[in-house]
């Protein structure tokens, strides 16, 4: 997979946190497509449509929460990369021993160059169970 095949889809329902996300990839990684979601079934939507590589979301949206997203994406998608983004400052129990349904659990405001690193991680693991391309 090479960078300009990679898309992230962010999910928020704030906007404003949505816009600096965009933003903040389109400076620092402008070859990747950005999607965006303001929900979990909007992103699963995108998710259904759309090769997606990494999946970053906030954890506290009304409805159907970052947690509910996860799990689905760990269920029906599990080659997605997965980030938890959150606010709350307690402990991150979706990410207990045994239960892998975020890759990364990041707190609010996360640096970018911290997130940046966690989805190259992502895409980095991807990277490497891919098969093998033939020599042409």
């Amino acid at each position: 997979m090479t960078d300009a095949l990679v898309t992230i889809v962010f999910v928020d329902d704030e906007p404003d946190a949505i816009a600096a996300l965009t933003r903040a990839m389109h400076v620092n990684r402008p070859v990747w497509r950005v999607l965006t979601a303001g929900g979990a079934q909007d992103a699963v939507a995108l998710v259904t449509a759309n090769l997606v590589s990494v999946v970053v979301t906030d954890m506290n949206m009304k409805g159907h929460d970052g947690l509910d997203l996860l799990d689905y994406l760990r269920s029906y998608r599990p080659a997605i990369g997965r980030i938890a983004l959150t606010g709350m400052l307690d402990g991150p129990s979706f990410l207990s021993p045994g239960t892998k349904i975020a890759h990364h659990y990041l707190i609010k405001p996360c640096p970018i160059d911290r997130l940046i690193a966690a989805i190259e991680e992502r895409l980095a693991a991807a990277r490497a169970t891919e098969p093998p391309q033939p020599r042409s």
